[in-house]
């Protein structure tokens, strides 16, 4: 979005730092930030989000039919869109930043993910 990350953290109203959680070993203790908190922040500054499921599903409403499986188009929406791409491994659950093709963790540029995408959120500026 082209915010600097203190004016989104200024935006957000919290720097995720706080401990909410102190049953629990560092990072996760802290409270982190919500996906939705930068949806907020990033449609009253005049961009569109789309969430894009990794694994879309069809399960009905009744009945223990297994589920029916569409074809994912998240590849398609990262080759066109920048966004926060967010997902799971077996210990965590964890979002990373994907601008110009690159995966941005903590403002560091890494090669690889170490969880499964479950969903891209896809940014398009409307202005």
């Amino acid at each position: 979005m082209n915010i600097p990350v203190p004016n989104l953290i200024e935006q957000i109203g919290h720097n995720g730092e706080a401990i909410v959680f102190p049953n629990c070993r560092f990072p996760y203790c802290t409270r982190g930030f919500h996906k939705q908190e930068i949806i907020d922040v990033a449609i009253k500054n005049g961009w569109m989000v789309s969430t894009i499921e990794a694994k879309p599903e069809l399960w009905p409403f009744e009945g223990s039919d297994p589920a029916f499986s569409l074809p994912s188009s998240v590849q398609w929406h990262m080759d066109h869109f920048d966004g926060i791409i967010a997902g799971a491994s077996e210990t965590r659950s964890h979002a990373v930043a994907w601008v110009d093709g690159e995966i941005i963790d903590n403002g560091r540029v890494i090669d690889d993910l170490d969880f499964n995408i479950i969903e891209f959120f896809g940014f398009q500026n409307q202005s």
